[in-house]
């Protein structure tokens, strides 16, 4: 693999973050025409690119593969026929170009959550040009996905963990090819240094940044942690609170309303995988997850959650779960695509921590969380905090009103024996002890 012994490493999280799309494009019709007319005989390979890549076919323009060894970066012949890519690669990014390459990814096709580790990436910027997309194609890295348009220029923190989804399902291959031309590398846009180029999105936009604000908070929904119940308070006594999203992430939470307090709930760790295995086994199609960890219903509750808490350290089982995920935000169910279950490989978590750190991670806002075990009391404490005074009305509806949405299963601690509760001890430890949760004997 190609070094550079004599380049500083770059501190992409302070220069970029996750991505960052760049005050500069390029003529993306022009380029589209040129990419149309090359020779049949350029696709239907992978450039040399093995792993994770496979998915996708590639030219390079400059360079070589990683997995072809040590050689030189220089011009490739087919550079040659695209004249407006090299324009961008040699004049519209002020860096020198390093590796080049022209890259499609097929519809339905996922490149999955990655970190590229060798010297030469940790020391030169990736950047993309994307030449086509269409909507239910995203870029994820870090904690944000990210959608980006033809004819602009992003950078990628490929030094973190980034992945691809193509999931438009309709899409022609033609329709989905992504121009990755030159990766120009360098820390700040007006400063040049070397670079690498790939192509990234941007945070999707209001049509998926929701969830339920009013005037003075947002409230976002944790799943099973008496959502249904808070969103009808909300909506029933607060005039002009908006449902703006379901089982959202604070991180999506609207810039005008970055700054509000950000209300959420949680339950114990034990509980939840009841109430979340009891809901998904009494339904007729239950969702992609629990079929992927029960073996479509094979086994009992104590393996399927057993299968659960081991995403985050087994990665077989979620290379073949993260392809059954929906490929976007919908307005259903967990509401949790691939790329945003995807950082969990191998962090060790347990699900249900992984999915709290994901919700409320996020957050700018002052952030509340209240128990569910306690949540009228909570939530009562919660509003009083923050005034005008409650209404009797409102009081009488948080102290009175029924639950809403359980899900029918008799005492959590009857369904674990003392290996599975063990392990939820284990992997969920950072929010048991936040939180005080105990098992109950």
């Amino acid at each position: 693999m190609l070094s550079l012994p004599d380049h500083p490493v770059l501190d992409k999280i302070a220069l970029i973050g996750g991505c960052a799309r760049l005050p500069i494009g390029f003529d993306v019709e022009r380029a589209l025409a040129e990419v149309a007319a090359l020779p049949d005989g350029h696709w239907g390979q992978r450039g040399g690119r093995v792993g994770v890549h496979n998915p996708a076919q590639a030219i390079f323009l400059r360079g070589h593969a990683p997995a072809e060894g040590e050689l030189p970066v220089e011009d490739r012949e087919v550079l040659g026929l695209l004249p407006t890519l090299r324009e961008v690669i040699e004049q519209i990014v002020p860096a020198a170009p390093m590796r080049c390459l022209l890259a499609l990814l097929p519809a339905g096709a996922v490149i999955a959550p990655h970190i590229d580790q060798a010297d030469y990436f940790s020391k030169t910027l990736r950047l993309h040009f994307p030449l086509t997309s269409n909507e239910h194609v995203w870029m994820y890295s870090i904690d944000r996905c990210y959608r980006m348009r033809p004819g602009e220029i992003w950078a990628l923190n490929n030094s973190a963990r980034h992945g691809v989804v193509n999931a438009d399902a309709s899409a022609s291959p033609s329709e989905s090819r992504t121009g990755r031309s030159a990766r120009p590398r360098r820390p700040r846009p007006r400063r040049a240094q070397r670079r690498d180029r790939k192509t990234a999105v941007r945070r999707p936009a209001a049509r998926t940044a929701r969830m339920i604000a009013t005037d003075r908070f947002v409230y976002v929904h944790l799943h099973k942690a008496g959502g249904t119940f808070v969103n009808e308070c909300l909506e029933r006594y607060f005039p002009g609170a908006r449902r703006l999203g379901y089982h959202l992430p604070a991180s999506l939470i609207p810039a005008e309303l970055q700054s509000l307090p950000v209300l959420g709930f949680v339950r114990s760790p034990w509980s939840y995988y009841v109430s979340w295995y009891t809901f998904q086994s009494q339904m007729a199609q239950p969702n992609a997850l629990f079929r992927c960890v029960s073996e479509n219903r094979r086994l009992d509750f104590r393996g399927t959650i057993r299968n659960l808490l081991d995403l985050g350290s087994s990665s077989e089982r979620l290379d073949a779960l993260l392809p059954q995920l929906p490929a976007a935000y919908g307005q259903h169910g967990l509401n949790l695509p691939g790329f945003a279950l995807a950082p969990i490989r191998d962090s060790g978590k347990g699900f249900y921590s992984y999915l709290f750190d994901y919700m409320y991670g996020g957050s700018r806002g002052p952030l509340t969380i209240g128990r569910v075990e306690s949540l009228r009391a909570d939530l009562l404490a919660f509003l009083e905090r923050l005034g005008p005074p409650i209404s009797a009305e409102l009081r009488a509806f948080i102290e009175q009103a029924a639950p809403r949405n359980t899900s029918s299963h008799g005492r959590y601690r009857d369904y674990y024996d003392d290996a599975l509760a063990a392990l939820v001890a284990e992997r969920d430890e950072p929010l048991l002890e936040r939180f005080g949760y105990r098992f109950e004997a």
